[in-house]
């Protein structure tokens, strides 16, 4: 009995070793997959409960543009054109909110009735130029303050204050 104690006890610490290491070489291995993944999954989780929240104001007849008739905005550009940015342009048709054009990195490739400029084109004053990346906010405005174009406004802002207006508890 003895005897296998102590060739348990001497392999313990071997034991131990590889169990860190192995745990080691698959966190590294693993460890910025899972990050990705994860920022995936929080940039998914941020778009939808944002379209969660403007299916609601849409739900009672609410659009967006009260959010800039408010802020006496009257002309604005709209700074990314994918999914969120079409939305945009649809929910604003039609009212009093004049979208001027629209800037998009892949401006050659998207279909609009509005004009969409590439980032670097010369571009007109508005009152506010929003961004519709909601991920990318920070960035997109250190960008747009050089160009002084107008003032930036993220998307996320415009529907989260205009669903509070409407459903605030």
């Amino acid at each position: 009995m003895s005897k296998i104690k102590s060739i348990l006890l001497s392999s313990l610490p071997a034991l131990i070793a590889g169990g860190v290491a192995g745990s080691l070489f698959w966190k590294k291995l693993y460890g910025s997959r899972y990050r990705t993944y994860r920022d995936r999954a929080d940039k998914f989780d941020r778009f939808q409960r944002l379209m969660t929240k403007w299916c609601s104001l849409r739900q009672i007849d609410r659009n967006v543009s009260e959010f800039f008739s408010d802020r006496g905005i009257r002309s604005i550009a709209i700074y990314g054109m994918m999914t969120l940015g079409k939305c945009l342009e649809r929910d604003l048709y039609g009212s009093e909110i004049d979208i001027k054009y629209a800037i998009d990195r892949n401006a050659d490739n998207t279909y609009s009735d509005i004009i969409i400029h590439k980032p670097g084109e010369p571009l007109s004053y508005v009152d506010a130029v929003v961004v519709t990346d909601i991920n990318a906010f920070d960035n997109v405005k250190k960008e747009l303050s050089e160009l002084n174009i107008g003032k930036a406004i993220s998307l996320e802002e415009v529907i989260n204050e205009t669903y509070k207006h409407y459903f605030a508890r």
